[in-house]
């Protein structure tokens, strides 16, 4: 568990049998969620360009996402086309 929630999770830090019985009952799906980033990033790294919902999807605010995308797209530019 503390792979998952930190060290808070297995020191003590967190009280209580329902937030302990609730933390491992989504053990499985915070699993799933890291595998599903991932395979986001190896799929990422496998594309020639990404779209601007691909980085707005990684970041905490869609004006963020789409800085990084018009970041992005500048820097390709001045690299030049993928081989």
């Amino acid at each position: 568990m503390a792979g998952m929630y930190g060290a808070a999770a297995v020191t003590g830090l967190i009280d209580g049998y329902d937030v302990i019985v609730g933390l491992w009952m989504n053990e499985g799906r915070a699993q799933l969620r890291w595998a599903n980033r991932v395979r986001a990033g190896v799929d990422a790294a496998f594309q020639e360009r990404l779209g601007p919902e691909w980085h707005a999807a990684c970041s905490d605010s869609e004006g963020e996402g789409l800085a990084t995308y018009h970041e992005s797209q500048a820097e390709a530019g001045m690299k030049g086309p993928l081989a």
